[in-house]
């Protein structure tokens, strides 16, 4: 992971090899996806991920563009989200084509250590192997997906696909539990039951003012994400079929 300063090495010429260990608990990995072929609703067409050693746990957060701002604003939100579940990064590793901005507010900001990987050994990047377990995930998820589902709501798939992701994942420092429970604790399913993504589910639509006092008028939609509150469901705004039930 870190290349060792072999000159203070005290050793006799031969075929000694010189190692350097550092806490991994305190380091995390990330780096941005390419460009998805579909831009979201939101205007999302990047993700960036990070990965953090220790529970072996892969966060992503969707990002607009590539430019200081985004990358900024989806790195502090991942940075914030690791502080509350109670790790403190001291380290980060990342791309060496990182701006001068974001190495200024890594190093200053944040207050972290910054390690580069080299110049054409993007393999050095733990976060690299992490995209491309997200993909997997990513396309195995969009492969079940209904038919009508509005490709560009695929951003709203990203906090459910991040939780099974890491429930499915096992962590280095204790690897009885998953990834998930490692960093966030048990997921307790009564709470936040997870249903199946990309679904069709009927939204309820209210009404001001009732022409009949038994009338509901629900709404074509698809479960996309869930949350502490009741689940999300995301209506399909390329068709208005609405559906009139009356109770006896």
């Amino acid at each position: 992971m870190e290349t060792c300063n072999t000159t203070t090495l005290k050793v006799k010429k031969g075929r000694d090899i010189g190692t350097y260990i550092y806490n991994v608990t305190e380091t995390i990995f990330s780096n941005q996806t390419g460009k998805f072929p579909k831009c979201s609703k939101r205007g999302y067409k990047y993700i960036m991920v990070m990965v953090k050693i220790e529970s072996s746990t892969i966060l992503v957060k969707p990002m607009k563009s590539k430019k200081d701002e985004e990358m900024i604003q989806a790195y502090d939100a991942l940075l914030a989200f690791l502080q509350q579940a109670g790790s403190t990064p001291q380290k980060h590793v990342l791309d060496n084509k990182v701006s001068d901005n974001m190495k200024h507010h890594i190093q200053h900001t944040c207050k972290l250590k910054m390690e580069l990987v080299p110049s054409g050994c993007h393999q050095r990047n733990a976060a690299e192997v992490a995209i491309c377990n997200f993909k997997i995930h990513f396309l195995s998820v969009l492969a079940g997906m209904a038919k009508d589902f509005p490709t560009n709501l695929w951003d709203r798939l990203l906090p459910q696909m991040e939780i099974t992701l890491n429930l499915l994942r096992q962590p280095n420092a204790s690897p009885n539990v998953s990834a998930y429970a490692h960093l966030s604790g048990p997921l307790d399913y009564n709470k936040m039951p997870l249903a199946p993504m990309e679904c069709a589910a009927p939204i309820h639509k209210r009404q001001i003012n009732r022409v009949h006092g038994n009338t509901i008028l629900l709404m074509d939609g698809t479960s996309v994400h869930p949350l502490i509150t009741p689940h999300t469901c995301m209506p399909h705004k390329n068709h208005q079929k609405r559906t009139t039930h009356q109770h006896s």
